[in-house]
């Protein structure tokens, strides 16, 4: 019995070590938890402006020497930019075919120079963009402006804040609808049912009814429990699928202040977030029908 006792402890420190080494192998191949890169092979850059910032930047990408940087050109605003030569680099593309020269040029990485763009048309770009793998930055001398989630990063003497939104991720994307999907199975078959019938019945209406309603149209895909009330198309910014609830409802701000709030919500989404807005929407629909 006492070495039947000490083989069970022997191989309980066995196998616990071997699921401590296989779960730190796990995050460092796949979500790249703790792996530092001293210097960064190939990256194929695009450089968005044409002005003397954005040429200086080029100029610094040719110079280094500890990543390795093939960079492919300027993006200009306008058509008629393109092939210019600006100091031995070319103008590319422009920015109304942006997305096309990223992807037959596989780049993955864009510096913009926000001397020569607005904030608010990066910003479009960025949530337009066909390859959730390129990295987004922001160089500019003052720096004068707000950037969600980033990080900052340089070159030479030339700060880059990196950007992205959250929305755009892919792991992200993935959680997001195995969440709504594994919520909207329990209550399509517990809640949905009564609540259809009910509405059969009775013409009262209320949130709560409306949003258990809704909860078909999560399954399906076309929406998802939290995200922005419309997807403004027009604005060719990717900020999600319509939600059943989102900022929009719990804060009930005016439509332009809910755009604002829908582009926070993009920039910074999870599956927490996610959560806290579906308890605020709970906690403010049962409020509401106490009343």
């Amino acid at each position: 019995e006492y070495a039947y006792s000490r083989a069970v402890v022997v191989l309980s420190y066995f196998l616990l070590f071997i699921i401590l080494t296989a779960w730190r192998v796990v995050l460092k191949l796949f979500f790249k938890v703790g792996v530092k890169l001293d210097g960064t092979i190939n990256k194929r850059t695009l450089v968005v402006g044409i002005d003397d910032h954005a040429i200086k930047i080029a100029k610094k990408l040719k110079a280094q020497k500890k990543d390795i940087y093939n960079f492919i050109g300027f993006i200009g605003k306008s058509h008629s930019d393109i092939g210019k030569n600006l100091e031995g680099f070319e103008v590319a593309g422009s920015l109304q075919n942006f997305g096309k020269v990223i992807k037959e040029n596989q780049i993955n990485e864009v510096i913009f120079s926000s001397q020569d763009l607005p904030y608010g048309e990066m910003m479009t770009l960025v949530s337009a963009s066909p390859d959730n793998s390129v990295e987004f930055k922001i160089s500019g001398d003052d720096l004068s402006y707000a950037v969600g989630k980033t990080s900052v990063s340089m070159l030479d003497d030339i700060p880059l804040i990196e950007l992205h939104y959250n929305i755009s991720s892919p792991r992200l994307k993935a959680i997001k609808y195995l969440f709504d999907y594994l919520l909207a199975i329990p209550v399509l078959f517990l809640i949905y049912p009564f609540l259809y019938f009910s509405s059969k019945l009775s013409k009262k209406e209320s949130d709560f009814k409306q949003f258990i309603l809704g909860v078909p149209s999560v399954l399906s895909r076309r929406c998802s429990f939290v995200g922005p009330k419309s997807t403004n198309k027009n604005s060719g910014m990717f900020i999600g699928k319509t939600g059943l609830t989102g900022f929009w409802y719990i804060e009930d701000e005016e439509s332009e202040a809910n755009d604002k709030l829908d582009i926070y919500y993009a920039k910074n989404q999870n599956i927490w977030l996610d959560l806290e807005i579906l308890g605020k929407t709970l906690n403010k629909m049962w409020s509401n029908k106490e009343k």
